[in-house]
This record gives C-alpha cells, structure tokens and sequence, in this order.
C-alpha cells in the first residue's frame, strides 16, 4: 500500500507554511501542497485519491501571472469539490475560507455525495489555524 497523504490547496504564502508547519509538527503523513492552478491538484487527484487520508481545500485564489506577465486563472476550491462530487467519497474534506457563502455550497454540495465535512473560517490573522482548524484536523484523523 502507498503512503498515506494530506492534500492541501492554499494559495496564501504565510497561511500555507502555517499549516504546513502544524501538519508537520502534528502528523507522519505525506503531504502535497498545491499553491496554484485547481487543475493541478485535480489531475494529482485523480491518481492518487486511494491513498488521500485528508483533503484541505480554500475556496478563493489569488490571480497567477505567467512568465510573460500575463494573468492566469486559477480556479478556485469549487473546481476540486466539484471534481470530488464525480467520486467516490474516500476521506474528509476540510474547507478553509473567507469566502463563507462559496464555502458553505462547497460543504453542501460535497455532504451530500457521502463525503465528511468540516469548515473553518480564518480569523484573528492566523490564530484560526491553532484555535480552529488544527483541533478539526486532528479529530478527523483520531478516526482513521
């Protein structure tokens, strides 16, 4: 069997290592980190959902530019739901956004296919992450 892996989209540099780091610190999991284009994390997806213990999605990415200056699209967290909704139901999602009206028909719309659901919101800068998001991540993982 594959080593079990936490997939995570967060576009925001400083909320990104802050997760990073408390994954790191709290579990012995692989971990994938996806800054950019939904695509990306939808195409790792579909080869690697088997052996996806935990999936952490923002709704809300910033713009990307190409080498040539040009913008570039990059989704959102609604893509990877959506792409979910076409599979089985695996593991837990965690939705982590601002974006509480985006955020809420992600967790909706991916409860009812059969998937486990949580969400946070981000406040207090980072403080969500250790008050909030951290103690969702463990007790879905306690039940593994």
């Amino acid at each position: 069997m594959n080593e079990p892996i936490i997939a995570m989209l967060e576009d925001d540099e400083r909320r990104a290592e802050r997760l990073l780091m408390r994954l790191r610190e709290n579990f012995p999991y692989a971990i994938r980190w996806f800054n950019g284009l939904t695509c990306e994390m939808t195409e790792w997806l579909d080869v690697h959902l088997s052996e996806t213990i935990l999936i952490c999605l923002d709704h809300d990415l910033n713009l990307l530019t190409d080498r040539h200056g040009s913008s570039i699209d990059p989704g959102c967290g609604r893509d990877v739901s959506d792409f979910l909704l076409q599979k089985p139901a695996t593991c837990p999602v965690v939705i982590h956004s601002t974006n509480v009206v985006a955020a809420t028909a992600m967790q909706e719309s991916l409860k009812s296919h059969g998937w486990v659901v949580s969400r946070t919101t981000p406040y207090g800068d980072l403080d969500w992450v250790d008050e909030a998001w951290l103690p969702i991540i463990r007790s879905l993982l306690a039940r593994r």
